[in-house]
């Protein structure tokens, strides 16, 4: 059966002039689809033991005979659905349909090339103020290395600013000034324990790899002791005021 409605329907196509017959066809066939399902797929002996007609009889009386205004009306409608498909849906539906669909497509086109354009503008703004952000710290490095060669106490308190926002920083300060007013700038102490001598190291190699790389030490005998510079001295003598700077970190 299946092979059969395929047929018919490929019969159709291929006969169909103009495409408002095919369109007819297809609602006329909507509108008799209990008809057409019952040739095509109802058995003769079912109708004939249920109705006591034959087949052909069942289908004229009850699908496709006149029976009056209800005849009519199932071939006039397909034709005033082709008529509005044909016409009116195309105009006032199809047509202002794929134009609101372009506008939209010409809208978010417009959209993203603004939105590009935007992004252009605040790049280049970015790269304007990064700009004046590394011109404004080399013309402020130059100040204060001009200012420096009266008064170098300048550059320190611009390093020790520098120097405190590391995290060890603080720490390292604290420890320095130990070592050099109590341990007497020793880094390492020899001490016995049972019997057998036992190295102990006052400051850790990170705090001393910092302070000594600031420039605020210099090594001597053998590197196992250190005495403070001129720069050592001032962020020592500053220590105690940028202790409250300090101790937001640690």
């Amino acid at each position: 059966m299946n092979e059969i409605g395929h047929s018919i329907a490929e019969a159709i196509r291929k006969r169909s002039p103009s495409s408002a017959l095919g369109l007819y066809l297809f609602f006329w066939a909507a509108f008799h689809w209990q008809g057409i399902y019952v040739t095509l797929f109802t058995s003769q002996d079912m109708i004939f033991k249920q109705h006591d007609v034959l087949k052909n009889e069942y289908v004229n009386q009850y699908f496709f005979g006149w029976r009056g205004w209800e005849t009519i009306y199932l071939y006039v409608a397909p034709i005033i659905m082709t008529a509005l498909f044909i016409w009116l849906v195309p105009k006032y539906v199809l047509v202002h349909t794929y134009r609101q669909e372009q506008r939209h497509k010409v809208n978010m086109r417009r959209i993203r090339y603004e939105e590009e354009e935007r992004l252009e503008v605040a790049k280049k703004d970015l790269a304007v103020q990064q700009k004046e952000t590394v011109q404004a710290e080399i013309e402020t490095s130059r100040a204060i290395k001009v200012a420096s060669i009266d008064d170098p106490t300048i550059a320190w308190q611009h390093d020790m600013l520098a120097f405190l926002d590391d995290e060890n920083g603080y720490s390292a300060l604290l420890r320095l000034k130990k070592v050099i007013y109590e341990d007497k700038g020793h880094l390492v102490d020899y001490r016995t324990s049972g019997g057998d001598w036992k190295v102990v190291q006052s400051m850790s190699s990170d705090h001393l790899a910092l302070v000594h790389t600031n420039d605020l030490v210099t090594m001597k005998k053998g590197d196992e002791s250190i005495e403070l510079t001129d720069k050592g001295k001032y962020f020592i003598s500053k220590l105690g005021s940028s202790k409250s700077t300090g101790s937001a970190k640690f």
